[in-house]
């Protein structure tokens, strides 16, 4: 309650396909790499909305937070945000920021964000190495382990080893 000033503000989730959730939950730079994307590609898109209303030198403000695991306690990696639904100007000459609320937040809008921030994450994956041209994952760059096949299969809610062994975990009120 104490972090924001009286403002509105938005939740923001990124969530990732089961392959590159793989990757970044046994990766802390890919994972940091992907978290600065997308607090870039959001706040841009805020400083952007200022900007088209004639507002200059905006910055947004937002609290984002890597989110490990699912309401199963599954390895997922995930991030949630909350945004200042705006951006402030501030200027020495003034005491307080000035706040702009975003003037709405349509469909394209986010088709054209989560677009941006799918293609600026699969870029930065393959500039470090981590995924080929077909978008696969480079299986160099994996060790096999019993950690990331447990991993792997916890990310994908599936049984890791076993007679079972790929199956699917069952969920309690979902059959069995």
């Amino acid at each position: 309650d104490r972090v924001f000033p009286d403002v509105p503000v938005r939740q923001w989730v990124l969530s990732l396909p089961y392959h590159i959730r793989f990757l970044c939950a046994f990766d802390p730079a890919a994972a940091r790499g992907v978290r600065k994307i997308l607090v870039r590609a959001v706040s841009s898109f805020y400083v952007r909305n200022a900007r088209q209303r004639g507002v200059e030198k905006t910055k947004a403000a937002a609290v984002v937070l890597e989110q490990r695991f699912d309401q199963s306690l599954r390895l997922n990696l995930h991030y949630h945000a909350l945004w200042v639904d705006g951006s402030f100007t501030c200027s020495l000459a003034k005491a307080r920021a000035e706040f702009y609320e975003l003037t709405e937040l349509t469909e394209a809008d986010v088709e054209r964000l989560v677009r941006a921030i799918r293609n600026r994450v699969l870029r930065f994956l393959r500039k470090i190495g981590k995924l080929t041209d077909e978008c696969g994952v480079d299986q160099d760059s994996l060790d096999g382990s019993p950690h990331q096949t447990l991993g792997a299969a916890a990310v994908q809610g599936r049984i890791a080893f076993g007679p079972k062994a790929g199956a699917y975990v069952p969920r309690v009120g979902q059959g069995s």
